[in-house]
């Protein structure tokens, strides 16, 4: 009875160590994963990939990292790289400004993402992501900004959080600031520019377009930008200019092409109201060219994405077609290697079957009267002889240097059957002289 009841507490034993065991693997298991998650639900992304890298299913350790690395277009991957990067240099302004910076873009686009009205994550959840990143974008600008006071870079990071996050005077306060920092730092001008544009303070948005042309002057849009400017601003003559030179800076735009055949457009309708009908005549000519040229653009590109898709179909169909002739000509290459019709290959005992072949046809060199010709003269129409010298002088046939040479055993004529003797061929004297 003793001996059961201690067989059966070892058994017990065992199965508790068993399950003990299964737990404290499950939670090994679970715990990376756990800690991933909460530093993940923090945007510490960094940190969630180090838990991630550590869990030991293969399968939920890549998809953890993909969802971590490919989110948001590949964003959150950037963000990754901007904290570890921070991590190594905290007390680095440009460290404080580049994470920043990450932040500030994943803001606008989820502030892109609630403009096109899509559903697939609900709205509240958008909006408190929008807001802690572009609040974590302004904290990491002032950061560095302590760290560096001069930085105009960060400057303007910070007035473009704060515009996004609808506080415009604040925004044009640092954007301005940035501006007196470095005069020549030209994304502060164009910033200042789309701020006044959205306002409609057209003679702001003018001067620092200007400003922005004379730092980058082959900027297209900024070009038709200003032309539009002057267009409010009924100033036609400069209107016409600008979006001249957009065009010219792209020729294949058709916006622009668009922009100043409307500007020409309006540019008559002016000049006919003031009864300058030739001026306006003229101007409505250009409108109606650059409208059908407008169209002409149109139908050229169109034209040329269908040609581009179809240069990549027969580009795909091609090289389909040629991987399936490859794998079809695999089996050949190894049937011609194995198969029956393999050269034959002339062994030495083939040669030595020949030699005395060779060694009889060269004791009995073919006489004139049978002209015999090598395997190199066959191909050839026989020569024929001069009919007055078919013996040499003195009557004696001709010498064995004067016959045709005889097949070595590497060169072998064909065997001809000897019941019929081979005829002598045309052109040649037979044995005796006609009389």
């Amino acid at each position: 009875m003793r001996s059961k009841i201690l067989a059966g507490a070892l058994e017990f034993g065992w199965f508790v160590s068993f399950v003990v065991g299964l737990m404290h693997l499950s939670m090994a298991w679970g715990e990376p994963l756990e800690e991933g998650e909460t530093y993940e639900a923090q945007h510490l992304y960094y940190q969630a990939v180090k838990e991630y890298e550590k869990i030991d299913n293969p399968e939920l350790r890549e998809e953890k990292l993909n969802h971590l690395w490919n989110g948001w277009n590949g964003l959150d991957g950037q963000i990754i790289r901007s904290q570890e990067n921070l991590a190594k240099n905290p007390s680095s302004a440009e460290a404080h400004y580049q994470l920043g910076d990450k932040y500030y873009q994943k803001g606008m686009a989820l502030i892109n993402y609630q403009r096109q009205n899509l559903r697939n994550y609900p709205e509240a959840f958008i909006e408190s992501e929008k807001t802690f990143f572009l609040n974590a974008a302004a904290s990491e600008g002032t950061e560095a900004l302590r760290l560096n006071e001069k930085y105009p870079e960060a400057r303007l990071l910070l007035g473009k959080v704060y515009l996004a996050q609808g506080k415009k005077p604040e925004a044009i306060q640092e954007i301005n600031q940035a501006v007196a920092l470095d005069p020549n730092y030209k994304e502060s001008y164009w910033t200042l520019a789309q701020i006044y544009l959205a306002d409609k303070t057209y003679d702001q948005a003018e001067a620092n377009l200007i400003k922005y042309i004379n730092l980058s002057p082959d900027d297209a849009t900024a070009h038709a930008l200003l032309g539009n400017v002057y267009l409010e601003r009924k100033n036609f003559e400069k209107a016409i200019s600008e979006l001249d030179k957009a065009l010219k800076a792209n020729p294949a735009d058709a916006e622009a092409v668009a922009a100043l055949a409307r500007a020409y457009n309006i540019y008559g309708d002016h000049l006919f109201q003031e009864g300058k009908y030739d001026q306006a005549l003229v101007a409505f000519q250009k409108a109606f060219q650059l409208k059908s040229l407008k169209e002409y653009y149109d139908d050229l590109q169109t034209a040329q994405r269908k040609q581009e898709e179809v240069r990549l179909t027969r580009l795909s169909q091609k090289e389909t077609t040629s991987k399936k002739s490859k794998q079809i000509q695999k089996p050949k290459q190894k049937k011609k290697r194995g198969g029956t019709h393999a050269p034959k290959v002339q062994t030495s005992a083939n040669k030595k079957k020949e030699k005395p072949r060779s060694a009889q046809s060269a004791a009995t060199p073919p006489s004139p009267s049978t002209g015999l010709a090598t395997s190199s003269q066959a191909s050839s129409p026989p020569k024929a002889e001069k009919p007055g010298k078919p013996m040499q002088s003195g009557g004696q046939p001709p010498s064995e240097q004067s016959l045709p040479p005889t097949p070595t055993p590497t060169e072998q004529p064909k065997s001809e059957p000897p019941a019929s003797p081979p005829q002598p061929p045309q052109g040649e004297p037979k044995g005796e002289p006609k009389k």
